[in-house]
């Protein structure tokens, strides 16, 4: 007959006590995520970051809505990859045409606390959890949203 017993290091079982009890339940929120659907928000920040996998670079466009909930859509612009950067190219100018501009913005700064609608889509991570990702940009409010309907 085969034996499962497991012979664990003399320490093994107390190390992962001690990982579990580093874990500090009052700072856990449930709601932090941003909300699914409509959300008018203010463009707050946009910084050029390097991909970690060294492909490029892209533009990290952070927002806010009302509530104070932030939410960060990354546009990969500078992606080594042609078909990368025309999807971004294309997205880029969408988010710029929402915010009112009818000409290419010169500098990212143009865009800066200039308000939007962002489509939001929940999707879940086995990691992260419920992750908020943005669908698309739209210039207003779509109609049925006005009247208290229509989430995606």
């Amino acid at each position: 007959m085969i034996s499962l017993e497991f012979n664990y290091p003399p320490n093994i079982k107390e190390m992962m006590k001690l990982e579990i009890e580093k874990i500090n339940l009052e700072n856990l929120e449930f709601d932090n995520v941003f909300p699914a659907g409509e959300s008018v928000v203010a463009i707050t920040d946009i910084k050029e970051k390097e991909q970690k996998n060294s492909s490029g670079w892209y533009l990290e466009i952070e927002m806010i809505n009302d509530d104070g909930k932030k939410i960060f859509d990354r546009i990969l612009l500078g992606n080594k990859d042609a078909a990368y950067r025309d999807k971004a190219k294309v997205r880029w100018g969408l988010l710029q045409k929402a915010c009112g501009k009818t000409e290419p913005v010169e500098d990212t700064d143009e865009l800066l606390n200039l308000a939007c609608v962002v489509v939001v889509v929940h999707k879940q991570d086995i990691t992260y959890g419920t992750q908020a990702k943005i669908l698309k940009y739209l210039p207003e409010l779509t109609s049925a949203k006005k009247k208290g309907g229509k989430e995606y």
